[in-house]
């Protein structure tokens, strides 16, 4: 399962509705997933450092999904 379905299922629906807007968040989410993995797999936690980036990625793809939902909406007004 996704860590970002399960750490954020909320932010995680949104980015499935919003993923064909903004190639980038692909990018994002896919660099999310594999830093999620090397975190889970390190047997002490992960390190700081490496959790560090986690949430910079969870944040940047919440900041990229705020930008999409943002420009669809002003396109359709």
């Amino acid at each position: 399962m996704s860590y970002l379905k399960r750490q954020d299922p909320e932010l995680y629906a949104r980015y499935l509705q919003l993923r064909h807007v903004d190639p980038r968040l692909c990018d994002v989410f896919n660099d999310l997933e594999f830093m999620a993995q090397n975190v889970e797999r390190d047997q002490h936690g992960g390190s700081v450092v490496m959790a560090d980036i986690l949430a910079e990625l969870v944040s940047e793809l919440r900041i990229r999904v705020a930008k999409c939902e943002t420009g669809r909406n002003t396109t359709k007004e």
